[in-house]
């Protein structure tokens, strides 16, 4: 980071330096936060899913809850993923347990998306909902699992650098 910082005061303006440094620093943030609360999100809904199984007594309950977790990284749609791989693995032991996991993950995921997700991951990013569901069609659509990894901070560190400028605009034109 220093390195690249002196290169560009070598070559560029400190305006340009400046900004730059700048676009870094949140985005380096942006994406720091995202994954931390990804990866605490995730393994919240991992603990919820294998207690909940755990108490119902359902078999394969630390290998679902570990499945869901890992999947639960990915933005919106891990869980799904995750919840189709562990129905698949009760489906073969036993057709009610299917049932009362796709139940409990149902009630667990109402749970960590209306509750837990956008107090963990939606306040550390700042991105409004609508975007976040964007970023992650977009990122899948154009790089597959990695574009949903890195479309929900990238498109978070684009809208917090245009709505800084969107209010430097319009406190520069309240000025005149």
């Amino acid at each position: 980071m220093m390195q690249g910082k002196r290169i560009l005061k070598a070559y560029a303006s400190d305006e340009w330096v400046n900004r730059v440094s700048y676009v870094t620093r949140v985005a380096v943030q942006t994406f720091s936060n995202f994954f931390v609360g990804q990866f605490i999100d995730a393994l919240i809904l991992g603990i919820m899913v294998g207690i909940s199984l755990w108490a119902f007594n359902i078999e394969y309950a630390t290998t679902i809850a570990c499945v869901i977790g890992l999947t639960g990284l990915i933005p919106l749609l891990g869980i799904y993923v995750g919840g189709v791989i562990g129905a698949v693995m009760l489906l073969t032991v036993s057709p009610m347990d299917a049932l009362i996991y796709v139940i409990i993950l149902e009630i667990l995921h109402q749970i960590e998306s209306n509750f837990i997700y956008p107090k963990i991951v939606g306040d550390s990013i700042g991105l409004p909902g609508l975007w976040v569901f964007v970023a992650v069609i977009v990122g899948a659509s154009l790089m597959g699992v990695t574009g949903m990894l890195i479309g929900v901070p990238l498109v978070a560190t684009f809208y917090k650098l245009l709505m800084r400028d969107v209010e430097e605009r319009l406190a520069s034109n309240e000025g005149l």
